[in-house]
């Protein structure tokens, strides 16, 4: 997974961000934002249609208001107190309390035409009705229930029963308590005709479709614009809310809103199609998606603008490289802008231009170097083509030591063969890396030549412990330092001299040291031979301000040994010099801890 996401391009990497950071973020926020839209739509829609069912849910409670107060009115009215308190002496006693009764209550109910009846009954069966009917009749179940409820209730509602015209009727009771002695006398009771209720629930209306229907304590149906009066219905969810959403039987979900008439019990419930309360919100619904189509242009057009941008010239850039990388230090940018992409084509070209021109004067050096040097492979070979082979300039160097030896001219003998065995070791077997004790041994050879050359006034010292005699270094790196040391150390001293050359060991590094005690040069000067010594190419005279300090280092041999060093052992070692004027100079060598195996 990370290799691949490494190998992403940089514009994969940018839409990925755009993705990440712009398009889920704003998915989330318009998907919730829709979400919390609707819900709250969904809610001012329930709470909006809750007030129409409120406005019936008072107008139901104003009717039962209403019926309680006639049943209040009738049941302590003087005349039906001793109606229920008496029995009639006769049938004329009977007829004239009926009508009596009667012209009574239909002055009741002149403005209540859902009642269709209020009659009064007592224990012993003496009944009369707002119609003037006065038959006796016998104490059944229905009144026996309404006197139970009516001893935790101070209204009773009795069931739902139908007439023989097919009115469909639901009767309220009210128990008749002597005012006197509080003494329970019989029952009021008042039918109320449900088909003139149900003129009043047509008229409520819910959205376009929606209806209202009223339930008993039963859920029985007192009121439904498509169910019959008393049909048994389905019992709807206790929620602390008054309104939930349920699928109705065809499967589509519906708004149902809750409103309970606290005096009867019964329930008010609002049935709402839920595409209705959708189709409330497509208006929002469209413009969230116009919002959010417009945005996912934006941050299209931001996606193509940062390829235009920032990405192609990127591309570019990398395609030049690729030239370059290839050979071709021809190519360039065109990008005519001032912002950091401009900047960084700017310093492009200036690049390709600046190793175009050092790669060309590379050539050039090293074209003119290789010439000089087969130009002087070609002189050599002439020069080795016209001189004496070694051996036979060993022969005659042995020959002259003979003959020096016969006549008893021991310096001369001594002389030769020094000089013989340097010839030796410098032709040598072909390696370039020798053991440090032959350099050692090589210096004492020269030193010899040097003693007999100065006449003794040069004492050679030696230091190199065992441990560092198989220490390697490039063949003819100290006799240079030596003879340099010898030319030009000594030019102003009269006193003893000394020439010290000596190694120790410096953790896995050898430092070989050769210290003199002759005039010394400033540190002016020796600052500049050090840095001379590190410029690259042969032409160190160029990197010196006076000629007697191209002399002091040992001119051209002295930066060889350097450049060998380096070149052999790494950029960290070589040559260094330490003088004071009038304390002599130290050269420091420097070689790694690398012995012959």
């Amino acid at each position: 997974m990370k290799e691949k996401l490494r190998n992403i391009s940089l514009y994969q990497r940018l839409l990925i961000i755009i993705i990440v950071l712009a398009l889920f973020p704003l998915l989330i926020f318009s998907y919730t934002g829709y979400k919390m839209f609707s819900n709250l739509m969904l809610k001012m829609i329930a709470e909006s249609n809750l007030k129409t069912m409120e406005q019936v849910q008072l107008q139901s409670e104003r009717i039962y208001e209403d019926i309680n107060d006639i049943l209040t009115r009738v049941s302590i009215h003087p005349d039906v107190q001793r109606m229920m308190n008496e029995e009639s002496i006769s049938e004329w006693d009977s007829y004239m309390e009926a009508r009596n009764f009667s012209e009574f209550t239909n002055n009741l109910l002149v403005s209540h035409s859902e009642i269709a009846n209020i009659s009064i009954i007592n224990f012993n069966g003496k009944r009369i009705d707002s119609l003037g009917r006065f038959l006796p009749i016998q104490l059944d179940d229905k009144m026996a229930k309404m006197v139970k409820q009516l001893k935790t209730r101070s209204v009773a509602i009795g069931s739902i029963h139908h007439t023989q015209s097919g009115e469909n009727l639901i009767s309220f009771g009210k128990m008749i308590v002597d005012v006197k002695s509080g003494k329970p006398l019989g029952l009021v009771t008042l039918d109320v005709n449900l088909e003139i209720l149900d003129e009043e629930f047509k008229k409520v209306t819910l959205l376009k479709s929606g209806y209202v229907y009223l339930l008993n304590e039963k859920n029985q149906v007192i009121y439904h614009p498509s169910k019959s009066v008393g049909q048994q219905m389905e019992k709807l969810p206790e929620t602390e809310k008054h309104y939930f959403l349920k699928k109705g039987q065809n499967g589509e979900d519906y708004l149902y809103l809750i409103k309970k008439l606290p005096s009867t019990h019964w329930v008010l419930t609002g049935i709402i199609p839920y595409k209705e309360v959708t189709d409330e919100n497509v208006f929002i619904r469209n413009a969230f998606f116009v919002f959010l189509i417009l945005m996912m242009i934006a941050l299209l057009f931001v996606a193509f603008l940062l390829k235009k941008v920032l990405v192609n010239p990127i591309s570019k850039m990398q395609t030049l490289m690729n030239s370059v990388q290839e050979g071709n230090f021809q190519v360039r940018t065109k990008f005519h802008r001032n912002d950091e992409i401009g900047k960084l084509g700017a310093a492009f070209n200036g690049m390709v231009a600046q190793i175009d021109n050092l790669i060309e004067r590379v050539y050039q050096v090293e074209l003119n170097e290789s010439r000089a040097l087969l130009l002087q492979k070609q002189a050599e070979l002439e020069a080795l083509q016209e001189r004496i082979t070694p051996h036979f300039l060993y022969n005659t160097l042995n020959s002259i030591s003979w003959f020096a030896n016969q006549k008893g001219i021991r310096e001369i003998e001594y002389v030769i063969d020094s000089l013989s065995n340097m010839l030796r070791y410098s032709v040598g077997n072909g390696s370039n890396l020798v053991r440090l004790k032959d350099e050692f041994a090589y210096i004492k050879l020269y030193a010899e030549i040097i003693d007999f050359r100065f006449d003794g006034s040069i004492t050679f010292t030696y230091s190199l412990s065992p441990s560092l005699e198989d220490v390697l270094i490039p063949r003819l790196s100290l006799q240079p330092i030596v003879e340099n040391v010898v030319k030009y150390a000594f030019d102003h001293t009269e006193t003893f001299k000394k020439i010290e050359v000596s190694a120790f060991e410096e953790g896995d590094q050898v430092w070989v040291m050769v210290k003199d005690n002759g005039d010394g040069i400033s540190n002016e000067k020796v600052n500049r031979i050090n840095e001379s010594l590190n410029v690259f190419g042969y032409d160190l005279s160029a990197q010196l301000t006076r000629k007697e300090e191209f002399e002091h280092v040992g001119g051209i041999g002295l930066k060889n040994v350097h450049q060998r060093l380096k070149l052999t052992f790494g950029e960290k070692y070589g040559v260094q010099l330490q003088s004071r004027i009038g304390e002599g100079t130290i050269v420091r060598v420097k070689l790694p801890l690398k012995k012959i195996s």
